[in-house]
């Protein structure tokens, strides 16, 4: 006699999830975790990662190196379960864009062996900043602040000096600035002046002494009379008030660096030798004639 019997089968319900747990802002090419939590379904579970719809990963967590650019990424967690039941979860990885940027501020046209100062002014980017200065082509920095103290070089020319900033995201920016280093533009001294009208020589004056500013000339006659005193000499003076004969001149040129063992004279014969790094003194005598024979 035929038997019979019922077997019921049974659906496991579709209850899988997943969710991603945690969003990244971060700078480019750091690494990063990314973790998603599984609710139901039924084991084992398979993922597949996914940054821009590209895979990247297959395992529980995705382990990643953010992007170099910045942006904003969609990364994506697809699971399946074993009974090959499916959901996925979306999320972003935010890559700080480069919003740094640098400028030198000013320029310099200076003598050679001259100290000058160039500041820069910066914005956006991400806190801490670093500064590298750089006298182009060399390669080797000069100073690692935002602004730059420095002399110029030795010979005349332009020079390209360049700033290079970072920030802590590792984005850089930069800008140059070109220098000019003047001739040779050392003080050069008359030792005779002739006054007369003739607009040849009616001056005491001093070549190259724009170069120098602040630069003090003082004027003695023979007895040790001061008859002239200027703390920003140019090249105004031409003998007023005094008579032909010999003088003597002080001349303090501001940061020339030249001479440092430097010879005073004074009134009544005195000498003094003193050391003055900052600037170089010269010390001499001219002539003034007022009346040219032939």
């Amino acid at each position: 006699m035929p038997t019979s019997d019922t077997v019921v089968v049974k659906n496991f319900v579709n209850d899988l999830g997943v969710a991603i747990t945690n969003s990244i802002l971060t700078c480019p090419n750091k690494p990063l975790d990314l973790n998603a939590t599984i609710t139901g379904g039924h084991a084992i579970y398979n993922y597949t990662w996914s940054v821009n719809s590209i895979p990247v990963a297959n395992t529980p967590t995705l382990s990643y190196t953010s992007p170099s650019s910045g942006g904003t990424y969609v990364v994506s967690v697809s699971v399946m379960d074993s009974c090959q039941y499916q959901t996925s979860d979306n999320d972003v990885i935010v890559v700080l864009p480069n919003t740094l940027s640098i400028a030198i501020v000013d320029s310099v046209s200076l003598c050679g062996n001259t100290p000058f100062t160039l500041s820069s002014t910066s914005s956006g980017g991400y806190p801490d900043y670093s500064y590298q200065w750089f006298l182009l082509p060399n390669a080797t920095s000069i100073s690692n602040t935002s602004g730059l103290s420095s002399t110029t070089p030795a010979s005349e020319g332009n020079y390209a000096i360049q700033v290079v900033i970072s920030d802590s995201c590792g984005y850089q920016r930069s800008d140059i600035q070109i220098i000019n280093v003047l001739p040779p533009c050392q003080v050069e001294i008359p030792n005779v002046i002739t006054p007369n009208g003739d607009f040849a020589n009616d001056y005491f004056k001093i070549k190259n002494i724009e170069y120098h500013p602040n630069t003090s000339v003082t004027i003695f006659d023979r007895w040790g009379l001061k008859v002239f005193e200027s703390s920003n000499y140019n090249n105004e003076w031409k003998g007023e008030g005094v008579s032909d004969g010999t003088f003597f001149y002080v001349i303090d040129v501001p940061q020339d660096k030249n001479i440092v063992d430097l010879l005073l004279y004074l009134r009544n014969n005195q000498t003094h030798s003193t050391k003055k790094p900052s600037s170089k003194i010269t010390d001499g005598f001219f002539l003034i004639t007022k009346e040219i024979t032939n």
